[in-house]
């Protein structure tokens, strides 16, 4: 595990470095622990909680768009590294 992890931790330092500038400081880490690689089930139906407060979804669906939406995001902050 700390292997993986020091692997990619090096490799997300040289991504940060060679970003056009250069990303000094960011709040993103690859950094797994052990916990969040694991199998963890949790099935908790919402459905009472959204009609009793009427709770709606702005973003409904989690797809490749949406990711990149928020990686353009993170890279006009200057958060992600542009490389």
């Amino acid at each position: 595990m700390e292997e993986i992890n020091e692997h990619h931790v090096v490799e997300w330092d040289k991504m940060l470095q060679a970003s056009k500038p250069p990303v000094s400081h960011t709040p993103l880490t690859v950094y797994m622990d052990k916990f969040a690689l694991e199998k963890n089930i949790v099935a908790l139906r919402n459905d009472k909680f959204k009609s009793i407060v009427g709770y709606t979804l702005q973003k409904p669906e989690f797809n490749q768009a949406q990711i990149m939406e928020i990686v353009d995001k993170w890279k006009q902050e200057g958060i992600w590294p542009n490389v």
